[in-house]
C-alpha cells in the first residue's frame, strides 16, 4: 500500500541492495513533515491516530495534506470508507481548523462521499456524526444517488437527515429518494 499524491507514490525507496521505509527516511532527514505522512500512512493502517501524527503535524499543512491519496482514493474518503472513526475526527479537526471545509466532501472513484459508504453499510450513529460535521446528504455520487436515497428503504432512520436540512431541501431530496425508490 502506497500513500501518495498526485503521481508521486511513497511507501519506501530500493536502492539495491538495501530498502528504506519512509520510517527510515524520515529519520534520516528529521522531517516533521516524513513523520507526518508516516504517522497517516501508520494511522490509516491501525485504525488509530499514530503519535507521529499527532507530534509532528502542523496545521498550515492541511489544504495539501488532506489532498493525499491512499490506495488511489482521496484520503478522507478512504478513511471514512474503513470507518476509521479516532483517524477521521482527527482530519476534521484539522480540516475545519484551516477552514477548507471542502475536504470533507472528497469523494472516491465511484463519486461515493463518506455519508454514501456509511448508507450503505447501514452505520446509521457514523452518518449522524458526519453530518453533524458538516458532510452534506444530498451530494449525488456518479450515479446520481444521495446517501438519504441509499437510506430511503429503512424508513425509521429518515429522521437522522430532517434536522440536517432545510424544510424546501428536506422535501426536495425526500421526493427525489422516493421516485428513485420506484424503479
Amino acid at each position: 500500500a502506497a500513500l501518495h499524491t498526485q503521481n508521486i507514490e511513497i511507501s519506501g525507496v530500493y536502492v539495491a541492495p538495501s530498502q528504506f521505509t519512509l520510517e527510515d527516511i524520515a529519520r534520516h532527514y528529521e522531517s516533521d513533515f516524513l513523520w507526518s505522512l508516516c504517522g497517516i500512512f501508520l494511522s490509516c493502517q491501525t485504525g488509530k491516530v499514530h503519535p507521529y501524527l499527532v507530534n509532528h503535524y502542523q496545521n498550515n499543512w492541511s489544504p495539501q495534506f488532506f489532498r493525499l491519496h491512499i490506495h488511489h482514493q482521496p484520503i478522507f474518503a478512504w478513511v471514512c470508507r474503513k470507518s476509521l472513526k479516532s483517524v477521521a475526527s482527527w482530519m476534521i479537526g484539522h480540516i475545519q481548523h484551516c477552514g477548507d471545509l471542502t475536504l470533507l466532501t472528497q469523494v472516491d472513484n465511484a463519486g461515493n462521499s463518506a455519508l454514501h459508504w456509511a448508507a450503505e453499510r447501514r452505520q446509521w450513529e457514523w452518518m449522524a456524526w458526519l453530518m453533524e460535521k458538516g458532510v452534506s446528504p444530498i451530494v449525488p455520487n456518479h450515479n446520481k444517488q444521495t446517501a438519504l436515497q441509499l437510506v430511503a428503504p429503512h424508513v425509521d432512520q429518515l429522521q437522522l437527515f430532517r434536522q440536517q436540512l432545510s424544510s424546501v431541501d428536506w422535501f426536495e431530496a425526500l421526493h427525489q429518494a422516493l421516485v428513485a425508490g420506484r424503479h
